[in-house]
């Protein structure tokens, strides 16, 4: 282990993702980054995952049992995580090579106390899809508007990584919330600190038919939007996060649900 390898805990929630579990585990115990703990929090999966999770014997720390949701999971891992850096990483998500080393330099040099990089989007088959998402996402972290982040989220979850210091003044996840849990608590971070952004990629994130990301982004638009109002009573931040919400869930029913219905006419 390098002495400068600061300790990193990453929570992997988990609900009967066996198709893709072992990938985001693998994603992470290949970094060649030794000073890195794995916590994965099962929802008491019906299929392989519990199989999967036992063949890594000691080197990943594992749970299952019913829970509240995605928010309680990714809260009882933050409550078992000893690591001075944190983050989650969902478990049909992975990291790319050499992103922790990435993380942890990044840190060191920025003395930043949270960080959000670059991340590609992949389809099931871990085909890089969505280039045109990725590049616009990628031209709202480099504007230097401040107010900008109440009107997008523009980060990616899994290449956003925090310090113990920053998580003891933000606390834990909202477990009320189920599609944008991640946007309330940038939204935390963001008031007392505004984010490092890192021009490399760091994740792959994820879309298919049973994710999240895929069908049931109109959810989470929703969600956003009364989100919102918790932090800003702006009517013209309202007004433009609610166009751009607008303009988002038109160019994904081209690229997430036509595509979906496509591969259901196939099978």
């Amino acid at each position: 282990m390098n002495d400068r390898e600061t300790s990193i805990s990453i929570i992997v929630p988990s609900l009967n993702q066996g198709q893709f579990i072992s990938q985001t585990i693998d994603s992470i115990l290949t970094q060649q980054y030794g000073n890195v703990e794995v916590i994965v929090v099962d929802g008491g999966s019906e299929d392989n995952t519990i199989e999967i999770l036992r063949s890594y014997g000691e080197k990943i720390l594992w749970s299952s049992e019913k829970d509240n949701g995605q928010s309680d999971a990714i809260n009882k891992g933050l409550r078992l995580a000893s690591g001075d850096i944190l983050g989650y990483l969902n478990s049909d998500d992975y990291l790319l090579p050499g992103s922790l080393q990435k993380i942890n330099i990044c840190f060191q040099e920025s003395r930043a106390d949270w960080i959000s990089g670059d991340g590609i989007i992949v389809d099931e088959n871990s085909v890089e899809i969505q280039k045109a998402i990725r590049a616009y996402k990628n031209f709202l972290r480099s504007l230097s508007i401040e107010h900008l982040f109440y009107i997008t989220d523009y980060l990616v979850q899994p290449s956003t990584f925090w310090k113990r210091e920053i998580f003891e003044k933000a606390g834990y996840f909202d477990e009320k919330l189920h599609f944008s849990m991640d946007y309330d608590y940038w939204f935390r971070l963001y008031t007392l600190s505004r984010p490092h952004v890192l021009r490399e990629a760091i994740s792959a994130f994820r879309i298919h038919p049973a994710s999240k990301g895929g069908m049931n982004y109109r959810k989470q638009i929703s969600e956003e939007l009364l989100l919102l109002r918790k932090y800003s009573d702006n009517k013209v931040v309202y007004f433009l996060h609610k166009t751009h919400s607008a303009f988002v869930a038109f160019v994904y029913y081209f690229i997430k649900d036509m595509r979906f219905k496509r591969i259901k006419v196939k099978s």
